[in-house]
């Protein structure tokens, strides 16, 4: 009653702050918007030095311009549940019990340590790049943007994301650094399902942009929303080769459309959406892309398999299977990964650390017998493994409950097609992530927190998280996310020295560094032999000057800090062979190797190949690793049955022309 009563005075103070938050909020909004379009674009860029522009930029902005809104308390409860929860592999292993596999790693040498994780300056570095991405969401979700803003920076997202698309397509045929080009390569994240994610959610925000501009009679928004859309379909159906982006606008629409109902939508509306869906519909199914035909493949594939495997005894069941195993690893990969969890349900193997444990848990993804799982093909699955089970249900009990509470506060009002849109688009990202890892890419998680935020408000501008939300103004405790965004300006000083300045690397990039300053070392070596060799006279270089000295040292300063490095070991023991008195090195650094891949086939194939000039008898025993793994392999249900002859014939081949050899190659079983 009192706030009907204020004077006219007191309703000005109220309009300036409101004003200087609705000024503030513009800037937020603005600088976001730009800051992850281009984190998208340049998403390749070298990891540490992106990572400090894009740490620099939030921090800045976060310190500049605190939030302005009290979030619900739960989202803070359950936010803290996360980050404590997620940091159990800090804890103690004695207090878990040690699996058989670090025991075995512990006799052949490596340092296991104390810890859950064994890996600690990588797991702490990922688990506070976990951090920083729950805070910049929490951050951005407490600013505030007015109606008007919503429909500018709504209509901007898609008109964002269908430049990404005509940018991506006009540089198809010259991909980053390390990737092929062509049709295989569509957009400027390295995987091309985290491009259809973000195609996905600009072409639902743009259909909410479309629709609100319709009813606001706003021809020219609409017009610009429109081509925007057609941009960001086109290029889902007809540019991208990933089946995810269709199936993802196909969810993103049946999502949104209850959410408006036939009386919200009117006549107008109907007509419009329903043009829409008719003619993106009939351009999918009439134009040739890469994506409707893997779609046919898929599904003659899928449907082969099934009847076949259906009408066939159980020992004619296993070849057909192959058939349909071949188009999809998602399911074998993530029953390993659950055999992971269920070791490390209480606290995760230690966040950035799915890639160097998950071989001692490969079982039925071990018949891709030459590929590399780097995470279990889910977000959810890649936290439960990483972080824990209680850390992932926080996270997605904090997900669910932010969502639920804005779906039931954006049911009313005129703005319900633009912000129920920004909502679903949002949420495409943790749906993907049950198939997918899009909410690992830093501005996909932000990006879906952004168009989440737009959602949150209101037609008046104020707070819509639920009927349970109190509409008095609150300030917001500010001195969290000052200390927060020291911590991001800090964090990102020390990457960009780490990139531009030669300081001190961040953990997960130390092997690489070493193995890229080992290799460089290496080549100049061989160069200097090879002159040796054509002047006709030997080359021995003193210890000190000894360029192979210099590199093996350089990887063993790396090894303390990334023990579990399959790559880094496999080098090593690689350099420690042009040595005659460093046998025993190399033999300890292949055993590692061997014992961290232990289903790989290739593995014992390639050392003994390294070892077949040096010692036969050596040679002879790393083949019969490699047999006996070819074999485990082929009595697995989905295994190829003929991985044992290819492993033989492959030893034949090595020692063919090598008496020495083909005298020790094994007899067929």
């Amino acid at each position: 009653m009192s706030d009907v009563r204020h004077g006219r005075g007191s309703r000005r103070v109220g309009d300036e702050i409101y004003v200087a938050e609705e000024a503030g909020s513009r800037r937020v909004f603005g600088a976001m918007w730009a800051l992850l379009l281009a984190g998208s674009l340049l998403v390749a860029a070298p990891w540490a030095g992106y990572h400090a522009v894009m740490f620099a930029c939030v921090g800045l902005l976060m310190w500049l311009y605190p939030p302005v809104v009290v979030l619900p308390r739960v989202w803070g409860w359950l936010a803290a549940v996360f980050v404590v929860a997620g940091a159990a592999a800090f804890l103690p292993v004695a207090w878990f019990g040690a699996p058989e596999w670090r025991q075995r790693l512990a006799e052949l040498g490596v340092e296991t340590g104390p810890l859950v994780v064994i890996q600690v300056r990588q797991a702490a570095e990922a688990y506070g790049w976990f951090a920083i991405t729950l805070v910049g969401g929490l951050w951005l979700a407490g600013q505030q943007p007015s109606p008007e803003q919503t429909r500018r920076w709504a209509l901007a997202f898609s008109v964002g994301v269908a430049g990404y698309a005509i940018l991506a397509k006009i540089l198809q045929h010259t991909p980053p650094p390390g990737q092929s080009g062509g049709e295989e390569f569509f957009g400027f994240f390295p995987n091309r399902n985290h491009t259809a994610t973000y195609l996905a959610m600009g072409a639902i925000c743009g259909l909410g942009n479309v629709l609100q501009a319709l009813r606001d009679k706003r021809f020219m928004a609409m017009a610009v929303a429109l081509m925007a859309s057609s941009v960001c379909l086109w290029a889902v159906a007809g540019w991208s080769m990933s089946r995810g982006g269709v199936v993802l606008v196909a969810i993103g629409g049946l999502v949104w459309l209850p959410m408006l109902g036939r009386r919200y939508l009117g006549k107008h509306g109907l007509w419009a959406l329903g043009l829409i869906a008719l003619a993106a519909t009939g351009l999918f199914f009439t134009a040739e892309s890469g994506v409707k035909e893997r779609f046919s493949k898929t599904v003659e594939k899928t449907g082969v398999a099934i009847h076949a495997s259906d009408s066939l005894p159980m020992e004619r069941k296993k070849p057909v299977l192959e058939a349909a195993h071949e188009w999809d690893l998602r399911i074998p990969i993530a029953l390993d990964t659950l055999g992971l969890i269920r070791d490390f349900k209480w606290t995760g193997i230690g966040a950035g650390q799915y890639y160097a444990i998950f071989p001692q848990y490969r079982n039925l993804s071990a018949v891709a017998n030459d590929t590399d799982s780097y995470h279990p093909e889910s977000d959810w699955l890649w936290m439960a493994a990483e972080a824990g089970v209680p850390a992932t249900l926080a996270l997605a009990a904090l997900v669910m409950v932010a969502f639920w509470q804005a779906r039931r506060a954006i049911l009313g009002g005129r703005d319900r097609a633009l912000r129920s849109a920004c909502l679903v688009a949002a949420l495409l990202v943790p749906i993907h992530g049950l198939f997918d890892v899009p909410g690992h890419r830093l501005p996909l998680a932000w990006s879906a927190a952004f168009l989440f935020v737009l959602a949150l408000r209101g037609p008046a501008g104020k707070p819509s998280y639920g009927a349970s939300h109190t509409a008095l103004r609150v300030v917001p405790r500010v001195w969290p996310y000052r200390l927060a965004a020291v911590g991001l300006l800090v964090l990102a000083a020390w990457l960009g020295l780490a990139q531009w300045g030669g300081m001190l690397q961040p953990a997960q990039l130390v092997a690489s560094t070493a193995m890229q300053q080992a290799n460089d070392l290496y080549l100049e070596d061989k160069v200097l032999q090879q002159a040796a060799l054509a002047e006709r006279r030997d080359y021995e270089p003193a210890p000190a000057d000894d360029l192979l000295e210099k590199a093996l040292g350089i990887l063993r300063q790396a090894a303390p800090l990334a023990p579990l490095d399959r790559d880094l070991l496999r080098y090593q023991g690689f350099l420690a062979l042009h040595f005659d008195d460093k046998f025993v090195l190399a033999d300890r650094s292949y055993a590692l190797e061997r014992a961290l891949d232990p289903t790989w086939v290739e593995c014992p194939l390639r050392q003994a190949q390294a070892w077949a000039a040096r010692d036969p008898q050596r040679c002879a025993a790393l083949w019969r690793e490699g047999l006996c793994r070819a074999a485990r392999i082929d009595r697995l249900p989905d295994g190829t049955h003929h991985l044992g002859e290819q492993t033989l014939e492959s030893i034949r081949q090595l020692a063919k022309g090598k008496p020495e050899l083909e005298a020790l190659v094994p007899a067929p079983e």
